[in-house]
């Protein structure tokens, strides 16, 4: 301990010490050496991840799951960008993960929130099937464990609910978004922006499955709601007004489509960095707009500032970006412009 910064300057040393404590089951000098080192090392150095899941280890030997989980956690946040492998990192933090849950006893009420907890990470890693079974696993606790109608009881079917979105299995996601919407009625009455928040999740699964009259009411009163509580410049009060366009366009009303587009941005242009993704998704909707208006210019120059945004913010293969592309491609195809659609 007293040559602490030649010990950190050697990595392999670096890389057992936690280890080494750890199989000695000696979980407190192990929790204690590494929070040591983590306080020595620089946030971006390579071993903070290591030392993360040691301090978790730790805690998890001892029967402190939540902080254990946590510390997963924090590996998490940072493993997908540890180059140049970091499905490495990301296999290391899935099996300290599974070793947590291994571990748990389903009898105990205090593990919703682990369960809760693994659940996100889990999301975090995209295994959508993972977490919706610890979702399941907290929901399951906490209906046995608290009152029908606690909040904590409608966040998890919130959750849930947006796994199920996620993979496009709109009937579940609707059902257990109907469930949240009832517990935050019960619990926080019809005015609260809980209840607001699953108004437009409910009025986007309605829109995605074309039931446009619905989504409109749901949006609407989310506005109605929201409007007693945020200013009228509010970002939150943007995106409703974004999914009142979509839905004008859906139905060919485009004057009112541009008119509640033009309300988001002018809201979106004050408050939001230039490369944010609610700006992307306006920009989609204008372009979306002019392309039904057949204004095929109008609409490109959205759609590329739209792709602008996305190319700093998504992967590759996210669907959104796909999606931008393909208009894109559409519209020069439309024009005439062949080797400017095939790019």
């Amino acid at each position: 301990m007293n040559n602490l910064e030649e010990i950190i300057g050697e990595k392999p040393t670096i890389a057992h010490l936690g280890t080494t404590l750890f199989f000695m089951s000696d979980y407190n000098r192990a929790e204690k050496y590494n929070k040591i080192l983590l306080g020595q090392l620089p946030p971006i150095h390579d071993y903070i991840l290591l030392i993360y899941i040691n301090i978790g280890d730790a805690y998890l030997n001892r029967g402190n799951y939540f902080t254990a989980s946590e510390f997963y956690d924090k590996a998490l946040s940072i493993a997908t960008d540890l180059q140049p492998n970091p499905h490495i990192y990301l296999t290391l933090t899935y099996d300290s993960i599974r070793l947590l849950n291994n571990k748990l006893n389903d009898s105990d009420p205090k593990l919703a929130a682990i369960y809760n907890n693994i659940a996100l990470l889990y999301t975090e890693l995209d295994n959508n099937d993972e977490a919706l079974s610890h979702y399941r696993k907290a929901l399951e606790l906490e209906i046995k464990f608290l009152p029908s109608n606690h909040d904590k009881i409608g966040t998890t079917y919130n959750n849930i609910a947006l796994l199920y979105r996620n993979k496009r299995h709109y009937g579940e996601a609707l059902n257990n978004y109907e469930k949240a919407r009832e517990v935050y009625l019960n619990n926080l009455g019809k005015d609260h922006p809980n209840v607001a928040s699953v108004d437009h999740n409910i009025g986007d699964i309605y829109y995605k499955i074309g039931q446009f009259d619905k989504a409109f009411d749901y949006f609407k009163e989310a506005i109605d709601i929201q409007s007693k509580f945020l200013s009228e410049n509010h970002v939150d009060l943007a995106k409703l007004f974004n999914s009142i366009a979509a839905i004008y366009c859906d139905k060919e009303n485009y004057d009112k489509a541009l008119e509640y587009c033009k309300r988001t941005h002018d809201i979106q242009s004050k408050l939001l960095p230039k490369k944010h993704p609610d700006l992307a998704t306006t920009y989609v909707t204008y372009g979306t707009i002019y392309l039904k208006l057949n204004k095929h210019s109008e609409a490109l120059k959205y759609y590329e500032d739209s792709l602008e945004i996305m190319l700093t913010l998504y992967k590759d293969d996210h669907s959104d970006l796909q999606s931008t592309y393909d208009a894109i491609g559409e519209i020069y195809f439309t024009i005439e412009n062949y080797e400017k659609a095939l790019n």
